[in-house]
């Protein structure tokens, strides 16, 4: 997934440590320009970053990552994970006019998942086989079978709610014609330059404190820093830690660092040689340490995986890591029949982190008498490349990343590691096919009863780890800066932005 956001360019302007009158322009400074400002049909952090100040879903996630309510007050799901049913909060109204209820509910759930709009997150929502209007307050999602992370994906970022009126006006245009029941509400887009939002006063979660958020579109991370330092934008994302140095001194700036559910790994092709002995992929496990990968590349600002999938992930269930140890490495290489190592070639994507974090590997590899051969790729060239099917694929190894923007398991873990999501389906890059993950996974679907859940995705993540198709490396921090006196804007864990209490004291 990618990243990107930004606030309010000052009217007039004032320096960092200049005192704000209640009620001001909050501008925070984002990595690059949004694409739609459509829920439904968003793939891209900045774009769910802006959405956030504007929609609510029926639930969503605190900054810890905990699922909570928003405009539904409780909900309750049958022991067969088929029917999920949420009460509803009264009293509320779109940015419109439009008032909030069960209808508005279906309206855009069904608008979602129409095949017809071919919407890029239709997936998460196609498998709702009728919604039904009980009350005025009251919605039941019937599924077509079992998934017991459904209610993960209501609290997934494209499951937050559109205005039904602003659906029959616009249709699609919604896109750059936004209306929710958010802290903000739309006013304009200028691209490549920024995105003007205004309070809502009418919020059902209390008026917002910051009179207008500008999300301004700032691709280079030196501006963005000076910025920060001139007080022009009182909030920065995306910033990369070798930056980090540059601010430090200042009291009038602050430096935020908070875990993320992202996590980095080489994947490697588990039905080609050599890959497809266990002992090989152990050996490379081995032959990395990785607290010298978080020392060069993530300057400190992450941490060793212990897990497939990051601490703060719902069903996340700790592993014993994998140490250091070249002789080790060299034991399984020469057990598996390569006392002398071998030749690989280690794709992906040409951007500077991950050619620095290639070059690391290969580098820890070639100790242990594997030759990695680096083969960088940008974007559109890397994903014709990686998603073809096993008899088509000329992948051995893969440097990448992931997120679940789910918060669960499930998504951290089921598109990576599970046999139906062998490319071009998902992105089963190892193309892993174990049979006791398999039916684990599925257990997970079966049960909304997230103790239940919990113990499967533990059972598979332990024989994920043991069996090795990853190099597991490290999940790296997001990294902010801000005004001192800035306060209520922080990272998700996901890696979007929360601004809608922003403040300026």
């Amino acid at each position: 997934m990618r990243k990107s956001f930004i606030l309010v360019a000052l009217v007039v302007l004032m320096s960092v440590g200049a005192v704000f009158a209640a009620g001001s322009t909050v501008s925070i400074a984002m990595s690059g320009d949004a694409i739609t400002l459509n829920p439904g049909d968003t793939n891209g952090n900045l774009d769910f970053t802006i959405e956030r100040s504007i929609y609510d879903g029926l639930v969503g996630f605190d900054k810890d990552g905990k699922l909570v309510p928003e405009l539904a007050t409780s909900w309750t799901a049958n022991a067969a994970a088929t029917e999920f049913t949420f009460d509803l909060r009264k009293g509320v109204k779109f940015q419109d006019g439009t008032p909030f209820n069960a209808e508005a509910v279906k309206t855009y759930f069904d608008w979602v998942k129409d095949p017809a709009n071919k919407f890029k997150r239709a997936s998460l929502y196609n498998n709702i086989k009728s919604i039904d209007v009980l009350s005025d307050y009251q919605v039941k999602f019937t599924l077509d079978k079992a998934f017991g992370a459904m209610l993960f994906n209501f609290a997934h970022p494209a499951g937050r709610i559109v205005s039904p009126a602003a659906i029959a006006k616009y249709g699609k245009d919604v896109a750059k014609h936004p209306v929710g029941t958010g802290a903000y509400a739309f006013v304009s887009w200028t691209p490549g330059q920024k995105i003007v939002l205004k309070a809502n006063p009418d919020y059902w979660g209390g008026a917002p404190k910051a009179a207008e958020e500008d999300f301004l579109f700032v691709p280079n991370a030196a501006t963005r820093v000076a910025m920060l330092q001139s007080g022009e934008a009182q909030f920065i994302e995306d910033l990369p830690p070798e930056l980090v140095k540059s601010m430090e001194g200042n009291s009038e700036i602050k430096v935020t660092a908070a875990p993320s559910i992202y996590v980095r790994y080489m994947t490697m092709n588990t039905q080609r040689k050599p890959f497809d002995d266990q002992r090989v992929r152990q050996a490379l496990n081995y032959a990395v340490d990785k607290q010298a990968v978080l020392n060069v590349i993530a300057k400190g600002y992450g941490t060793e995986l212990t897990a497939p999938i990051a601490k703060s992930v719902i069903g996340y269930s700790a592993q014993t890591p994998y140490p250091y140890d070249p002789a080790k490495a060299k034991q399984l290489l020469a057990e598996a029949g390569y006392p002398n190592g071998f030749t690989f070639t280690m794709d992906s994507l040409n951007s500077t982190s991950y050619q620095q974090l290639d070059q690391v590997l290969q580098q820890m590899f070639a100790k242990v008498g594997v030759t990695a051969k680096i083969n960088p790729m940008e974007g559109g060239t890397f994903s014709n490349t990686a998603f073809q099917p096993l008899d088509k694929s000329t992948l051995q190894a893969v440097v990448l990343g992931w997120s679940p923007s789910t918060g669960d398991a499930d998504w951290g873990l089921r598109p990576l590691f599970y046999k139906g999501s062998w490319p071009p389906a998902l992105f089963n890059l190892a193309f892993y096919d174990n049979p006791d993950v398999n039916k684990l996974l599925e257990d997970g679907l079966t049960t909304a009863n997230q103790q239940i859940r919990n113990q499967a995705y533990a059972a598979a993540e332990k024989v994920i780890w043991d069996t090795a198709p990853w190099v597991f490396l490290y999940s790296p921090y997001n990294i902010s800066g801000q005004s001192a006196n800035l306060t209520g804007v922080f990272y998700m864990p996901d890696g979007t932005l929360d601004g809608r209490a922003a403040a300026l004291q």
